[in-house]
């Protein structure tokens, strides 16, 4: 949780302020922009260390951005504006979706005793009070499931035919997703949803405006009521998300209003998406890209291919996937000798001895694991001059503590790239570990 003291929580409360006046008024192109904008500044503010679905807000959020340039001149900036955004947003999710799956071909997501979907299975079997089954057969189905809802779901979204049943099988699969209380899947599998309700032809939205009453019966549903429950319900959330900031305790409550917000929103989505097997599909031309918006499409497809580029091993949407990269080798099916290593990194490595730094000490001294000599360099400039670290490198024993003169100083990489860039441990385990 982000504190109000820090660049994060401004940055934070400045998103969650222009959330609030789009829900005021939902039709707003302007105001949509400026959360936007708001909300890539946010991410870019807490980079490196960003979770995927917030990576993924914000290359969407550059879309909506580089969408409100394309056709200045037209009669109708707003209808321009959505006809290039939508492409450009639905691409994401289809590459978001392709890079997962891909990234869970490996020899140790298929074993039941280091995959993480088992673990969070385990999770949501405890969520719900421990009455699902758990046996060898059932974690052996829910590996395979995952893997053909994961790998079908960028087809599907391909053709037209078949957007309402990907759309539909996504929603379901991330419902089952956010019932995981521990790791709190929720916020993932409510960035995935918004974006798969995308792909649903426009007639859906139609009949959504019409028939909303019908299906809620007396509950105030016409624009301005609605707006005024959302607002109320995000409010309230942000209010909580401040205190739990200031006060870490109320973290546990925290994250069972966010568990029962979703299981409502879920259930709405679900009701609301079953009448578009009945519609007119979306027609093809909503995959045709605009220059400016393919941008940042581009950006998401760089973001996915990193760690094969060795750019970097984390939040390249290969999260909790088992996968393990290295410079030469990889537990990957098909790509068994790793990535092409670019900048070098994943061969530069280090053995942490011993480190002031408890997160540092317990991931690497502790674990065996090693580190990428950026990797040190990184931690280094991000904990400023308290750290202190023992480590060998090449077969010789640095320790780094600021103002300290080694024959060889601890390298601090280039701002940019501490910003951009981020890596796993190296080293056998590490594949066992359920990281985003």
């Amino acid at each position: 949780m982000w504190k109000l003291t820090s660049l994060a929580g401004l940055t934070g409360a400045c998103t969650a302020g222009c959330a609030i006046a789009v829900l005021m008024r939902p039709g707003c192109v302007k105001r949509l922009g400026w959360l936007s904008l708001s909300l890539s500044g946010f991410v870019a503010v807490e980079l490196p260390e960003v979770p995927n679905h917030r990576l993924v807000l914000a290359f969407v959020s550059l879309a909506f951005v580089f969408s409100l340039g394309v056709d200045r001149r037209s009669d109708n900036r707003e209808e321009t504006t959505w006809n290039a955004f939508f492409p450009a947003a639905r691409w994401t999710a289809i590459l978001v979706y392709a890079f997962a799956f891909f990234s869970k071909l490996n020899a140790d997501f298929l074993n039941p005793d280091h995959s993480c979907s088992i673990a969070f299975y385990g999770n949501i079997r405890d969520t719900l009070g421990g009455w699902l089954p758990a046996n060898d057969g059932v974690h052996s189905a829910i590996i395979r499931i995952t893997l053909i809802v994961e790998g079908a779901l960028p087809f599907l979204l391909l053709w037209g035919r078949t957007r309402a049943i990907a759309v539909l099988l996504g929603l379901t699969f991330h419902v089952a997703l956010g019932l995981d209380v521990v790791k709190l899947f929720s916020n993932f599998s409510a960035v995935m949803s918004a974006l798969l309700v995308l792909f649903l032809p426009t007639t859906f939205f139609d009949s959504w405006s019409t028939g909303k009453r019908k299906l809620f019966g007396r509950i105030p549903t016409n624009g301005p009521e609605l707006s005024k429950i959302c607002v109320a319900v995000f409010t309230l959330l942000i209010a909580f998300a401040i205190l739990v900031g200031q006060f870490p305790a109320l973290f546990f409550a925290y994250k069972w209003a966010l568990f029962v917000t979703w299981c409502v929103v879920a259930v709405v989505l679900l009701t609301a998406v079953i009448p578009s097997f009945f519609m007119t599909q979306t027609p093809e031309r909503a995959l045709r890209l605009r220059a400016w918006p393919a941008f940042a499409v581009a950006l998401v497809m760089l973001n996915g291919l990193s760690p094969w580029l060795g750019l970097k091993t984390r939040t390249a949407f290969n999260m909790y996937s088992n996968l393990r990269v290295e410079a030469g080798y990889s537990n990957h099916f098909l790509l068994p000798n790793g990535g092409l290593d670019l900048l070098g990194h994943l061969e530069d490595t280090v053995r942490i001895i011993g480190s002031s730094d408890r997160d540092l000490h317990e991931t690497h001294a502790e674990s065996g694991l090693n580190a990428t000599y950026f990797s040190l360099g990184q931690t280094a400039a991000a904990r400023g001059p308290v750290i202190e670290i023992v480590y060998e490198r090449d077969g010789r024993r640095f320790q780094y503590f600021p103002g300290r003169n080694d024959p060889e100083p601890l390298k601090i990489p280039p701002w940019i790239l501490r910003k951009l860039l981020l890596y796993r441990p190296i080293g056998d385990g590490v594949e066992r570990q359920c990281i985003w």
